[in-house]
């Protein structure tokens, strides 16, 4: 069934859930960057995403706000929890997943054959496929969010 809102959504459902939103996107994710765990603003298009965000959210009863240590999800989550007086919950557990010497990478023009097979490899299967310098799959972002999610 479509819903024309997501107060009409939380309406039916009527009970507790849990709304997940991405972060407005960043400078990075406008020039085809490599973000991961690299603490990037949001971009222009990034604060007119948090408005909206803002507005759809705006009616909506909300108990916890919880984001990520990056600067990026707290800009987006900011001005929902000013207006609702709702202190911001940080955790770094629900920070992007490490994406290791990929990180500052342009993914639309690697600097070798061997970082975009590698960075390609791992688009196929980022549930199993680690990357290097650090990185981690998606099995591994999932060990580290379900405590706190819990």
């Amino acid at each position: 069934m479509l819903y024309p809102s997501i107060q009409h959504f939380l309406s039916s459902i009527q009970g507790h859930c849990l709304l997940l939103a991405r972060h407005g996107e960043t400078d990075w994710n406008a020039l085809s960057i490599v973000q991961g765990q690299q603490d990037r603003p949001v971009s222009p298009l990034g604060y007119r995403q948090r408005s909206n965000l803002f507005f759809r959210l705006f009616e909506v009863q909300i108990q916890h706000i919880f984001t990520s240590g990056l600067r990026r999800t707290i800009q987006t989550a900011l001005p929902i929890s000013e207006e609702k007086d709702i202190e911001l919950e940080k955790t770094d557990a629900f920070n992007e997943a490490k994406l290791g010497v990929f990180e500052g990478e342009n993914k639309l023009n690697f600097s070798d054959s061997f970082l975009e097979g590698k960075y390609h490899d791992f688009l196929r299967d980022e549930v199993n496929i680690v990357l290097p310098g650090g990185g981690e799959n998606l099995k591994m972002v999932h060990e580290r969010i379900i405590a706190p999610l819990k």
